[in-house]
């Protein structure tokens, strides 16, 4: 006796009473956004890109200004002259608008290093 694979006489799992199987969505739904949180996180992205692309572009130039600058080579003595009759402090303070700060002993230092 043979079997046919399908026969168009078979009953649907529908008619026997039985459910048909749904597979559960691959993602939960989500809620939309509306139209004003779009706009807002877009231009928050384009301004933190903005800022990054800026702050990339000026570490490359940095870093390319500081690979080409290379060390000063000295190669004559160098004789310092400082003048004492004016006086020294002892820490530097800091340029006002129409002078410069006076010289300091902390300040001709950090110049000799």
């Amino acid at each position: 006796m043979t079997t046919s694979p399908a026969s168009p006489t078979a009953p649907s799992p529908a008619a026997s009473g039985a459910t048909p199987f749904t597979a559960p969505p691959a993602y939960p739904e989500r809620k939309r956004l509306s139209g004003t949180k779009v706009f807002f996180i877009t231009v928050l992205g384009v301004v933190v890109g903005l800022f990054l692309f800026f702050f990339l572009l000026f570490m490359f130039f940095a870093t390319l200004a500081a690979a080409l600058g290379g060390d000063e080579i000295i190669e004559e003595p160098i004789v310092l002259e400082i003048d004492l009759r004016g006086g020294l402090i002892d820490s530097p303070t800091a340029p006002t608008l129409f002078a410069d700060s006076p010289t300091s002993v902390v300040g001709i230092v950090q110049a000799l290093e």
